[in-house]
Order: C-alpha cells, then structure tokens, then sequence
C-alpha cells in the first residue's frame, strides 16, 4: 500500500477513536497535496483533520494547507446546520399532518461520531411508507416546496428545497432479484412502521430514526447497493464501523444473522468487515460474524485497492468513466461497456448477484431509453 494511503488510515483512525498516530510515519517526505487530496476522494477529510491535530507541529502540514482544510470543515458544519433544520422543519410539518415520517441514514448516522460535525454532509433521506407517500407529494407540493426540477423513480421523489437535496422515500430500498427485494421490502416496511423506531434531536425536533435491528443492516445494505452500482467511499464504511461500535451491546446478533442471511448479504459483509478491522480500527469482536480466513482477506484487500481507493466515493472518480462521449446512444453504449466490464471484475466478490444487477441494468436501461425517445427528454 502506498505511503499516502498508509498515512490516510493512520490518520482517519486518530479521528475516529481519538487515538494517537504513529509519529515515525510522517516525516519532511510527507506528500500533503496527496493525502488531502485521497480524503476528499473519500469524503473523510473531516476525521482527518482531527486526526493531524494529533501530530506533533513540526510533522503538520504548512499553514496555508492547513487554513484551506479548516475553510472546508468549517462549510462542512455550517452545511451540518442548514440539513439539521431542513429535517427539523419536514419532520414537525408532516408530523401536523399525520405523518410518520423516518430519517433514513445520513444525519441520524452522524450522531454516532465523537463530532458529528465531522462527518461529510449528503441529502436527506425520509421514508414515509407506500401509504403514506402521495399525500406527502401532495402537501409538498401544497407548501411550495416542489419545483420544475423535482423528479421520481419507482421509490422516491426527489427534489431541491433551500438548495438541499431532500428524498422522499415510499420504499426504503431495493434488492436485485425478485424474491429478495420481496422479502427485503416486507422486512424495511415492518421495522419502520413499527413501534420501535428511535429519536433524536435535530434542529430543536425531536426526529424519528430507524429502530436499531434495521440501521445494523440497512446502513451496509446501503454500502452494498452503492457497490455493485459502481463504487462506494471511506465515509460510508466509517458509518457501518461508528454504528456498530455505538450500539454494540444492543444490537441482536441472532437477528442480524438471519437477516443478513435472508437477504443473501452475509458474504459480502465478511468481506468488508475486514476492512472495517484492519484499516479502520473496529475491534473484531465488535464486527459481529467477523472471518479472516485467507479467502477472506485477499477479497478485502482486492475490493479496498480496486473499487474504494481507485474510484472514491460513490464511484465519482472512476477513471474509465471520464471519457463519456457526448452523444446521447452513445453515451448509453459506453455506459453499459463500463458495467459489463466493471461486473465482470466484481463477479468474484458478488458471485450469482452479477446476473440480478444486470438484467435489472439492461432492463431500466432500455426503459429510460423508450421513455426519453417517446417524450422528447434525449440529449443530443
């Protein structure tokens, strides 16, 4: 592993645990430019600023680096505010309504981290059941709150409201293949429908969270899903690591078991629970149904170096994604070559689920196609 990589974990942990790092690691060779640069790839600049402050002054980075990253953390948290009462405002309006709405992932996930200003911000995620989502768009739109680029998949609507991403969610989430999505569906809709879901205070309201039994899934099932996709980042393995060190003694192991046997997950989670030990710091009794077997280990290492460091976070910085062309077939065309071949790498780590993705690929593929010809949405 590259020394820039090895400084980047050292220094993610010492946020992350508050933990001192390995002084004889930095040194006047310390390449700053690249380690700044590898932790915003990944979304964790936030834990490595923490982490430096650790260091002795005479292995810190210059001044004017240091300014530059303090300007970033301090966007971070002033972004941090703006979310908390965007969540605070949805979640007590809906509440008026009847609503029960859930804060699915994101801000709810950041409370779990020593400073949850710390963690890098993305969009609000609230999950109001099938049942409850059209009045949802209704009242949204009713509030002023849906403009000329709000947009909706088969499970949420999503949209901008003060210039923040927001995600209205009938179903949680999906799995690929028929009869997993099935069970995954039924199981997502009962836990947060149910009486077990938490709180905590957002921007002065009281916001519902996911019970815990879901979070210890959902959270990695979400890290899953971002994976076959194309890519997932440092932030999001950080998210699975903090929660399951806050909530281990609370979370039902046998529950686990069969939930993330039930869903076809539980090898993909060994894989990245030795990640999650060996490079983020977890203790591997609190990774539950951790494995090291030699198996094991070389598909960490090979999912860590191909897919999270090469292409950061949510895939953005793929390299074979850069040269798209312009045209809209293709664009398309070059797309669905970067999957096939992106697949047929990840196939060792994903095995049978390859096939689901793709043909749930291909399918969306050519109904995006036909919708955009019929309604006169293709780019040229």
């Amino acid at each position: 592993m590259e020394q820039s990589v090895t400084q980047l974990f050292v220094l993610i942990r010492s946020g992350l645990w508050k933990e001192q790092p390995n002084f004889n690691l930095f040194g006047n060779d310390t390449n700053w430019n690249e380690v700044f640069q590898l932790a915003q790839k990944q979304t964790v600049l936030g834990f490595v600023i923490d982490g430096l402050s650790m260091l002795p002054i005479a292995l810190q980075p210059n001044k004017g680096m240091q300014i530059k990253a303090h300007s970033l953390q301090i966007r971070t948290t002033q972004h941090h505010h703006l979310l908390n009462d965007v969540i605070s405002e949805l979640s007590s309006r809906l509440k008026k309504e009847g609503i029960h709405s859930v804060l699915l992932k994101g801000q709810g996930l950041a409370q779990n981290y020593p400073d949850p200003f710390k963690r890098a911000c993305g969009d609000i995620d609230l999950y109001v059941g099938n049942h409850n989502y059209k009045k949802t768009c209704q009242l949204l739109k009713q509030w002023g709150m849906l403009k000329g680029e709000a947009e909706e998949s088969s499970h949420h609507l999503h949209f901008f409201y003060r210039e923040v991403p927001i995600e209205i969610h009938r179903i949680a989430g999906i799995l690929y293949g028929l009869f997993r999505n099935k069970r995954f569906r039924k199981w997502s809709d009962t836990l947060l429908q149910g009486e077990e879901c938490r709180s905590c205070n957002l921007g002065g309201e009281a916001v519902y969270l996911p019970p815990i039994r879901f979070d210890a899934m959902f959270i990695f099932y979400h890290m899953y899903r971002h994976l076959i996709t194309g890519g997932v980042g440092l932030r999001q393995l950080c998210d699975c690591v903090m929660y399951l060190h806050r909530f281990k003694d609370e979370i039902n192991r046998n529950l686990l078991h069969e939930d993330l046997c039930r869903m076809g997950l539980m090898r993909i989670w060994k894989i990245f629970g030795c990640i999650a030990v060996h490079h983020l710091g977890l203790p591997k009794e609190e990774f539950p149904f951790y494995s090291d077997t030699a198996e094991i280990k070389e598909l960490s290492e090979f999912l860590l170096e191909e897919v999270i460091l090469r292409n950061g976070n949510f895939g953005h910085y793929n390299p074979d994604k850069q040269a798209r062309p312009k045209g809209y077939l293709a664009g398309k065309l070059f797309s669905l070559r970067n999957t096939l071949l992106y697949l047929r790498k990840m196939q060792r780590i994903f095995g049978s689920e390859t096939l689901n993705f793709l043909l749930f690929y291909i399918y969306k593929g050519i109904s995006n196609i036909l919708h955009d010809t019929i309604y006169g949405k293709k780019k040229k």
